[in-house]
Formats: structure tokens, sequence, C-alpha cells
């Protein structure tokens, strides 16, 4: 049963650190220049999306105008700065709107990571799998000559690290409205996190996350955040799915009545983002089937109706950027060990390693 009280969030992050960033001081993912809100103008896409879906006009008007939501932003978060006491910590800033149109936030302190986590040049690639049978150790007898024998190997450069735990859900999540984009009905999040503990305790400063698959057996997503998998020499995110009823100027007078009308909607929403050239548009979801880039599969037609996890802010971004590209990934190929990037709104970008999930007693 869908649930009929509910918010429209998400969650983002303020840093004033981010105010020297020449990445998000770009129009493309700011309203302002040297703002310290991470990617704010992808947070405020996602609600409008949100708001449209679920007809939530009064809350669609609120968001048009991001100049207007920013300033409004920075007022709840200079009050709660003057409140604590607090003028330079990170904060996580949960932005959420009910159906009248109303905004509240929730406010705490984060902790303060690197730039290049928030706005990363490229994904690290994952180190072997497979180790080599015997380490070359050089002979003092050579005076550290470097002779190598047919089981011998260089040493490797050390292993990246890990900030991030990660178990594979043990059941899928059905894929819905609320899969989709993100509303306060999280459910299937908590119930994903609850079953699908780590086998051993996670290591101090370390995150746990669960990594989602739906009911046909594809990966859809971590609970809180995206994830990208290595896949075929290339790093690779599930495809989103397009919520219905989300409408653009070009698409309102699209299909009919009812059921047309929806498919109307979304023919003409991707009609307008395949045509289109501006650097505003959206990259990855709504882009016509092709030819992998670096010839692979080609995407699957059904993750333009709608196939799995939400349209991440930082997902979005490291599509646009060239970091990843949308290929499917089978629950199946998913192995114990595995490297995979994970990212969101708040902690930007991390490396975490599949882990076995804790068995029932």
């Amino acid at each position: 049963m869908e649930p009929t009280s509910f918010s429209l969030f998400t969650s983002l992050r303020h840093d004033p650190a981010l105010r020297s960033s020449p990445e998000n001081s770009s129009d493309v993912v700011s309203f302002s220049p040297s703002s310290p809100f991470y990617m704010l103008r992808y947070h405020r896409d996602r609600m409008l999306e949100a708001s449209q879906h679920f007809g939530w006009a009064e809350v669609s008007k609120k968001l048009t105008n991001g100049e207007e939501l920013e300033s409004l932003l920075n007022e709840h978060v200079e009050s709660w700065r003057g409140k604590s006491g607090d003028a330079e910590s990170p904060l996580k800033v949960r932005v959420l709107f009910n159906r009248s149109g109303e905004m509240h936030t929730d406010i705490i302190t984060t902790p303060g990571i690197p730039l290049s986590s928030l706005y990363p040049a490229t994904f690290t690639t994952p180190p072997s799998s497979n180790p080599p049978s015997k380490q070359f150790t050089p002979s003092p007898k050579t005076g550290g000559a470097l002779v190598l024998g047919p089981d011998d190997s260089l040493a490797t450069p050390s292993s990246p690290k890990s900030t991030w735990v990660l178990t594979i859900d043990t059941a899928p999540t059905p894929t819905s409205p609320h899969t989709l984009l993100k509303t306060t009905h999280r459910a299937h999040y908590d119930a994903a996190r609850a079953r699908s503990v780590p086998a051993a305790p996670t290591p101090a400063g370390n995150l746990h996350e669960v990594l989602l698959w739906n009911s046909v057996g594809e990966m859809t997503e971590g609970s809180f955040t995206s994830a990208y998998f290595y896949r075929g020499g290339r790093w690779v995110t599930p495809p989103v799915g397009v919520p219905n009823n989300v409408v653009s100027s070009s698409s309102e007078k699209a299909g009919g009545e009812g059921e047309d009308a929806v498919e109307g909607e979304r023919e003409g929403i991707v009609s307008q983002q395949r045509s289109s050239c501006s650097k505003f548009s959206d990259e990855g979801e709504l882009r016509e089937p092709f030819p992998g880039r670096w010839g692979h599969s080609i995407r699957s037609v059904k993750a333009v109706a709608g196939a799995g996890g939400q349209r991440g802010t930082t997902r979005r971004w490291a599509l646009k950027k060239g970091l990843c590209m949308e290929e499917p990934v089978a629950r199946e190929t998913v192995e114990v060990g595995e490297w995979v990037w994970v990212s969101n709104g708040v902690r930007g970008f991390g490396l975490g390693r599949v882990v076995e999930t804790k068995k029932d007693d």
C-alpha cells in the first residue's frame, strides 16, 4: 500500500570550503558563484521533479526560482549558526516540503572532507583481485639487483583506502515512486538495512551501506547512496527511471487524457532532452538509447519507463563529467571483495568494498 502522508526532501552539504571550488561555483550545479551549498541546482531539480510527479503544485511554485530557494536556505543556515555559535563546521542540511508548500530544514554538523572527495577528477581503478603467487624480494647476494624468477612479481601499489563497508541486500526492493523520488517514506530502505548487516563489525571510521536490487535481479542503488561498479574496464552505474508526470514546458501539450497523457508527457520529455544541447540538461537517464561509449551494451529502453533507484545529484554530475556510464548490473555479478564507488549529496564520493552479509541464526 502506498503511503498517504509523506514529505518530499533532499539532503545536501553546506560547507564554507566549497566557496573556493571552481567546480561548485559553476552555474551548471549552483545558482550563485562561490556557493557553500553542494550542487544546489541539482538538488532543486530533483525536488521539482518529485513535486511534479505527485502533483504538489504549491511545492513546484516554491522551487521554480532557484536563487530565492538559495536565499531562503541561507537564512535557515545562518539562523542555526547564530544559535549554535558554530560559524565554520560543514553541515548536513535536510530540506523538506509538505504538500502545502511549507519548507522545513533539519541541520546538523557533518565531518569535514577534502574537496577532491566532493569533486573527484576520476574514479580509482580497483586493484587486481588475483594477487601474485609470490612477491619478489631482492636477494642480498646480488646487492639487491632486480632478477625475477618465473613465479616472482614486483610489488603492486597499495590498495586504495576504503571508507565504506558494503553488503548486498538479501531480498529485492520493488520499484515504486518512492524509490525513484526522494520522500520521507523510507520503510523499504530501513528494512534493507535491518536485514543486511555485515557479518563482521564495521571498522572504526567506516560507514555501512546496503546495495539494493530490484525484482528482476538488477542492482539499483544504495540505501542512501548512488553506486558505481567496475565492468568491462570502466565504471558503470545502474540506469534509473523517468518518473511519470514530470512535465517540462515543451511537453505540456503532448498526449491527451489518462494513460495516453502520461505516455505523451514522457515521450515529450525524452524528445526534448535528446535534442537539447543545454549545459543544464540532464545526463544519462534521458539520453537516447545508444551503443555504450566504449562499445558496450545498448541501454535498456525500460530504463526510460522506470527501472530502479533514484536520480541522485552526485550520480548526475558523475555522468555529465564522463566518470561513468549507465549500464544494468546483474545482482549475481557483484561479489564479496569487489570495490564499488558510492556517493551522495552530503558526503560526496567514497570507495567501498563488498563484505559478507550476516547469516540468520
